[in-house]
């Protein structure tokens, strides 16, 4: 009986030191962050790339992007009827078009009114979200300067960012957003967007825009 014991417990010794070693190497083992989205991946494109080739009072005087929580539609219902399109071309570039089949037509329509992904974005820390009931205050501060809104939030702009829906194996990107940079300020833009060679995103068909 006592050899029976002293096997048992020498078993239940192996297994702790057999825990402990499988913690200690866990602990030791490099972290490693977890995969960023295509999501991710095409707002920080498209965030980088507003800052660059953003000037004056659109410039941000941080890396927050400021969006509401809410979509706000100028323009959206225009663009959106573009896309149902046999042909998509670019408004300028006219030797730059798509062919969307029927269902990526329909991808996009019951995808694109979806807001869960301001929620994960937000959660990364490059947009902050104002919720419903600020906006109207921010309308009635838009009427001021622009600079009195950047003072508060950080961000020249308030801005509207649609889901974006990837197509093709997620070579392509649908997307609309728009912006307000005053009373008399902003602009809108529906666009479709393509993955280069090196897998980085560039602006490739502009469908629809608008500024004021």
């Amino acid at each position: 009986m006592d050899q029976e014991l002293q096997v048992v417990k020498l078993k239940l010794q192996t297994s702790q030191i057999a825990i402990f070693v499988l913690l200690v190497f866990m602990s030791c083992a490099p972290f490693r962050d977890p995969p960023i989205s295509d999501e991710e991946t095409f707002f920080r494109y498209f965030i980088e790339y507003n800052e660059r080739t953003a000037s004056g009072y659109h410039e941000s005087s941080n890396d927050i992007m400021v969006v509401r929580a809410e979509h706000n539609d100028w323009g959206f219902k225009e663009g959106l009827a573009l896309l149902q399109q046999d042909t998509i071309r670019d408004n300028w570039r006219r030797n730059a078009y798509v062919v969307l089949t029927e269902a990526e037509k329909h991808q996009i329509i019951n995808q694109i009114d979806s807001t869960a992904h301001l929620k994960r974005l937000a959660k990364t820390g490059l947009i902050k979200l104002i919720p419903k009931k600020e906006i109207d205050s921010l309308d009635r501060e838009f009427a001021k300067l622009p600079i009195d809104f950047s003072k508060t939030y950080g961000y020249y702009s308030l801005y509207s960012l649609r889901k974006p829906i990837f197509l093709r194996d997620n070579s392509l990107c649908v997307f609309y957003y728009n912006y307000r940079c005053g009373d008399l300020c902003g602009a809108m833009e529906f666009a479709i967007y393509k993955r280069d060679e090196s897998t980085k995103w560039k602006k490739w068909i502009i469908i629809y825009m608008s500024v004021s």
